[in-house]
C-alpha cells in the first residue's frame, strides 16, 4: 500500500491535507482500520516550512529538536510564532523538573524491561512452536509405524489362516 507524507490529516471518510486543504487519494492501512473521523499528525512529515497554524504548533514537536539523551527536546522559543511562547515555557518548565526527569527516565526504564519481556516470550512461543512442530512430526512417524504394524498383524493372520487351511 502507498504511503502519503502529508503532515497532517484529515479523516472524515475522506483524507485532506490539512495544509492545502487537497484530498488525498492514497489510502493508509493504520488509518482504513480507524473506525472514525480523526486526524492523524505524522510528525516525521512535518516540514521546516510550516503553512499552516496547526503546523506550526506541532512544530513544537518537530522530532529535529530532539538531544542525544532522547528525551528532551533542544528548542529555543524565538524559532516558534509568540502566540506558542507559553506552550513552550510550560513543557520547558516540566523537563526542567529534577521529579519529572527522574520519572521520565523510570518510564524508560520500565518500557525497555517490558521490550525485554516481550522479546523474552517471543522466544519462548518460537520455541514452543517448534517443540509442536517436532512432536506434530513424531505423532505422524507413530501414526505411520502403526499403520504398518496393523498391515503386518494383518499380513500374519492371514498367513496363520492360509497354513490352518493348508492343514
Amino acid at each position: 500500500m502507498k504511503k502519503t507524507t502529508a503532515p497532517v490529516i484529515k479523516v472524515a471518510r475522506q483524507y485532506y491535507d490539512v495544509t492545502t486543504g487537497e484530498e488525498i487519494q492514497t489510502r493508509e492501512e493504520f488509518i482504513e482500520s480507524l473506525t472514525h473521523d480523526s486526524y492523524v499528525i505524522q510528525i516525521p512529515y512535518l516540514h521546516p516550512d510550516y503553512k499552516s497554524e496547526v503546523e506550526q504548533l506541532l512544530m513544537i514537536f518537530d522530532q529535529r529538536w530532539i538531544t542525544d539523551d532522547k528525551r528532551i527536546m533542544n528548542f529555543k522559543e524565538s524559532y516558534y510564532p509568540e502566540k506558542y511562547w507559553q506552550i513552550t515555557r510550560r513543557l520547558q518548565t516540566a523537563i526542567a523538573t529534577p521529579e519529572v526527569r527522574r520519572i521520565m527516565q523510570a518510564e524508560d526504564e520500565i518500557l525497555e524491561e517490558f521490550a525485554m519481556m516481550e522479546q523474552l516470550i517471543a522466544e519462548k512461543d518460537e520455541a514452543l512452536d517448534e517443540q509442536r512442530q517436532a512432536l506434530d512430526e513424531k505423532d505422524k512417524a507413530l501414526d505411520e509405524k502403526d499403520k504398518v504394524v496393523a498391515e503386518q498383524q494383518k499380513m500374519i493372520a492371514e498367513l496363520q489362516q492360509q497354513l490352518k487351511d493348508t492343514k
